[in-house]
């Protein structure tokens, strides 16, 4: 990925965590409007929630792994979007 693409609407970095839609620790809004990972350069793979009861943990990962369709993001793949409206 380029990251110069990114638009920083933080949108990718929150996660569900049981059952309650959450926004990653590490993100801060900028003065900008936008947001930034605080880790970024060690992100990949930190635990950002968890372990649970049962050893349930988040790890931040790439948006091409979570397969996430935003609005408006540049990173978006066409199957995706087919996925979602499959899941409807």
């Amino acid at each position: 990925m380029i990251e110069d693409l990114c638009k920083r609407c933080g949108k990718c970095c929150h996660y569900f965590w049981k059952g309650e839609k959450k926004r990653c620790k590490f993100l801060v809004d900028s003065a900008d409007g936008k947001t930034e990972c605080s880790i970024y350069e060690t992100r990949l793979g930190t635990i950002i929630e968890g372990p649970d009861e049962f050893g349930q943990r988040i790890e931040c990962s790439t948006k091409a792994r979570t397969k996430e369709w935003i609005p408006g993001c540049p990173y978006n793949r066409p199957e995706w979007l087919r996925n979602k409206k499959q899941q409807k």
